[in-house]
């Protein structure tokens, strides 16, 4: 089994940070096995590494890659954009959205989708102007703001406890001894996680999270080229790192894994 270009990634940022040697170690020759071992001087520490992704999310990602161009509309007439909700049904869109977009004004305000829009599972709306044809552009719904503060130490103690894998395989491996695991933070995720690595003006928390037995070393890291790296140990609590993702960072990247447009947070 090859390694996913996310765990080399994360072995290459790692062993950049550390300034040891990160080797993977997963060969699939049997089950649980840790993804990479990080050479340190006195130990081979175990090396997790995980994306929070919804799976209805990117599900939601993949329906509305059949509309690539958007939805054509008829000539002469106005070009939306809609952001579908999370979970909503996709199948039908180009049959049921162009005739109710066709009997409202453009220039109303949308502030509150209409009440059939809202039906179909439409999250939000707005005129725009094209090149070319006028269309509907679809986008999915993106990471959204609850009003609460970002809380960075929940987070990541939600996202182990949804993910009891992680800290078993570690546990598994490391024993007593110190155990890593590197999170990919992406906009259909939760928004404390994402917004702490996207937003580098929001101070980390000074105290770290509960970890749960076999995890002692957390990393938090986005896809997109110029972002830092963040990271909690015990002896230094949360920092952010010099390594910022690079364009090579990017290359080695899978084209699926794209974390959306920033512009679909609301």
């Amino acid at each position: 089994m090859g390694e996913r270009p996310i765990e080399t990634l994360a072995r290459r940022i790692v062993a950049d940070v550390l300034g040891v040697p990160v080797e993977q170690h997963d060969d699939n020759s049997r089950s649980s096995m840790v993804d990479a071992k990080i050479h340190a001087a006195d130990a081979q520490i175990p090396l997790e590494v995980v994306m929070d992704v919804a799976p209805g999310v990117m599900k939601q990602a993949a329906d509305l890659g059949r509309y690539p161009d958007g939805i054509p509309l008829p000539a002469g007439t106005q070009s939306w954009w809609v952001m579908m909700s999370r979970g909503s049904r996709t199948s039908r869109l180009s049959a049921t959205l162009p005739p109710l977009l066709a009997d409202l004004d453009p220039s109303g305000t949308f502030e509150k989708v209409p009440a059939a829009l809202k039906e179909l599972g439409v999250h939000a709306i707005s005129p725009v102007d094209v090149a070319g044809p006028p269309k509907i552009l679809l986008t999915g719904e993106g990471v959204t703001y609850s009003g609460a503060g970002p809380d960075l130490n929940g987070y990541v103690e939600r996202f182990l406890a949804r993910t009891p894998d992680v800290p078993y395989k570690l546990a598994l491996a490391a024993g007593p001894g110190r155990a890593h695991a590197f999170i990919w933070v992406t906009i259909s995720g939760e928004y404390s996680g994402w917004v702490s690595v996207r937003d580098e003006s929001r101070p980390l928390p000074r105290t770290g999270p509960a970890l749960p037995p076999g995890v002692t070393d957390v990393w938090l890291a986005r896809t997109h080229v110029g972002h830092r790296v963040i990271r909690y140990s015990p002896e230094q609590g949360w920092v952010r790192t010099d390594r910022a993702i690079t364009l090579d960072d990017e290359a080695l990247l899978d084209p699926d894994v794209d974390q959306g447009d920033d512009s679909s947070v609301r």
